[in-house]
């Protein structure tokens, strides 16, 4: 892969500063008090003994800093290796700007902390450079691994959430270059590298005959076989089609500890040349806009295997280096995308994200005896999505549905093993309410055939009569393991829907007609004259949909009682929430 040219101008220009010296004085804090400190009463010399606080000016954020309980996830060795990750979040000077950024040691956490202090008494720059950040490089030797960006992100992820710890491993390094070891040096994705991690497989993510593969298949890997890795991974496809959903999706991740693999499109002058992997730590968020905004997100700070000129050097002298780049919105259809520009001449548009969710004793994993861990000779059955409609034979996933509906269902089964199997299969569903009781089952047996990686439904079946309410449909193959398998733990797969009451829009009182009486009690209770109506009767004279009644609805209202246009859903028959 051609190499990345760090940028950190957007941090320099907004104003975050060089580390400090060693403190000289500690601001104790009692630990039983909540921790949230005035910036008016530290200096750049205080050192905050406390591990989780919060920075405030006059009320406002300016850095909070969470220590979060967990095993292994931190670049730091010896001690800070067991006492899991620190995140921050902190305001940029003078800006409606928020960063998240996550994956610290006790260690930078000090030097980001010292930082910002001094931002507002200094005016200082700094520059994200050997802070301690996970950050694995490659040589770039032709013949070991300057192809292997998906290896490198992975080893990053690995480390960060634990899951090399668990197995032995003391940094991202020596997990890289156990991928290094196991294959050829040729392009393939970070899903592709979990596979073979955990689970010691071959993953055929891609059609691409050329893509790397395990020399040893099937020798090697398999450091984890008792957990099923498409379990701990969310593969987010698609962000060059999904503009901020899919980087909310992202971020959400970055939030709940998961490690995230960044991957891009690459482009110069002469168009489209390659793919490449990144490791992505944080962002920069515009809190003037809302989350589902494009201009939302402004920046993500990512490190890169290709950040560094190690040609012929060992992997463990490089600096560790972390990037933020500004974010760029492309909209051109189909493609609604962000890119960054990696230099003058090379950009990447960020088109998919494999996020890995930390370690912890909690985690599920095949605790049957007899079941195989080996998806190369053993069946692997389980489910990959669901159908759920109003229309039979409909492909697309409905959550919600009115009161007297017939709902369709049929689960997606897929064998996630290299091996077929034929014969007989069992699958128990059920439907329960919130209590947890029981509406509705069905057992499902017949004679298939499952062919390897191989995704297929079995027609549609219904439910009949539910009353307003939530509800859980579960699905279950194999329940009484006849068929060995390579895991049964994920036999079992759950989805949530709601059945709703209708009303129609517009219709205030109730009475299921829309008359000027509508519009006049709107206005009424708008200006405090009526009293009295509940939540749902707002929800009814929402007219145009704006999350509350006003003046406005009672003029739709009345404009459709009297026979007149109306740029609205008055007189729809909707669901409430």
């Amino acid at each position: 892969m051609k190499k990345i040219r760090v940028l950190t101008a957007l941090l320099i220009a907004v104003g975050l500063m060089c580390p400090m010296a060693a403190s000289a004085d500690t601001l104790e804090i009692p630990e039983e008090e909540a921790v949230v400190i005035d910036i008016a009463d530290l200096s750049a010399d205080d050192d905050i003994a406390a591990d989780s606080y919060t920075i405030t000016d006059e009320g406002a954020l300016v850095l909070e800093v969470e220590h979060v309980e967990a095993f292994g996830v931190t670049t730091a060795l010896g001690d800070a290796a067991a006492n899991g990750y620190y995140t921050a979040d902190f305001m940029l000077p003078d800006t409606q700007k928020e960063v998240f950024l996550t994956g610290l040691t006790q260690n930078n956490v000090d030097e980001i902390e010292q930082a910002i202090i001094a931002a507002y008494t200094d005016g200082e720059n700094f520059e994200l450079t050997d802070l301690g950040f996970i950050d694995t490089e490659k040589t770039r030797d032709e013949d070991d691994d300057d192809e292997m960006c998906w290896a490198a992100s992975a080893s990053d992820i690995l480390m960060y959430t634990g899951w090399g710890a668990k197995v032995g491993f003391t940094d991202a390094d020596s997990i890289f270059e156990s991928f290094i070891a196991a294959y050829d040096n040729k392009g393939s994705h970070p899903y592709c590298a979990f596979a073979w991690f955990f689970n010691g497989i071959d993953n055929f993510y891609s059609s691409d005959t050329d893509a790397a593969k395990p020399i040893d298949y099937p020798n090697s890997g398999g450091f984890l076989k008792e957990y099923d890795f498409d379990l701990l991974i969310d593969d987010l496809k698609d962000l060059d089609l999904s503009g901020a959903e899919g980087l909310k999706g992202l971020c959400s991740h970055l939030r709940d500890g998961c490690g995230v693999s960044l991957s891009f499109d690459l482009y110069d002058e002469d168009g489209y040349y390659g793919a490449h992997s990144t490791t992505c730590w944080g962002y920069v968020a515009d809190l003037s806009y809302s989350p589902d905004e494009k201009e939302y997100y402004t920046d993500i700070l990512i490190t890169d295997s290709d950040s560094d000129e190690l040609l012929g050097v060992d992997r463990r002298e490089a600096k560790d280096v972390m990037s933020c780049y500004a974010l760029e919105s492309i909209i051109q259809d189909p493609i609604d995308a962000y890119l960054i520009n990696f230099s003058n001449e090379e950009y990447g548009i960020i088109n998919e994200c494999v996020a890995l969710q930390p370690y912890s004793a909690a985690v599920p994993f095949e605790r049957d005896p007899n079941a195989t861990l080996d998806r190369i000779n053993y069946p692997d059955m389980t489910f990959s999505g669901l159908y759920l409609t109003s229309q039979s034979g409909k492909k697309e996933y409905k959550i919600k549905f009115p009161v007297g509906s017939t709902i369709y269902y049929s689960p997606i089964y897929h064998n996630l093993s290299d091996s077929a199997y034929s014969g007989p299969f069992t699958v128990n569903i059920s439907a329960t309410d919130n209590r947890g009781k029981e509406v509705y089952s069905r057992t499902v047996n017949g004679t298939w055939t499952f062919d390897p990686h191989f995704r297929f439904t079995l027609g549609f079946y219904s439910i009949n009569s539910l009353s307003a309410g939530d509800y859980t449909i579960s699905f279950e193959i194999n329940p009484s393991h006849t068929v060995r398998e390579a895991y049964y733990y994920n036999n079992v797969i759950s989805y949530d829907f709601k059945i709703r009451d209708t009303y129609i829009c517009g219709d205030y009182d109730g009475d299921s007609r829309i008359t000027p009486a509508d519009a006049t009690l709107i206005q009424r209770v708008d200006i405090g004259i009526e009293t009295g109506f509940d939540d749902t009767a707002l929800i009814r004279g929402d007219a145009d949909s704006s999350g509350g009644t006003n003046i406005l609805d009672a003029t739709f209202v009345q404009r459709y009682a009297t026979g007149l246009f109306i740029p609205v859903d008055v007189g729809s028959t909707m669901m409430y929430d």
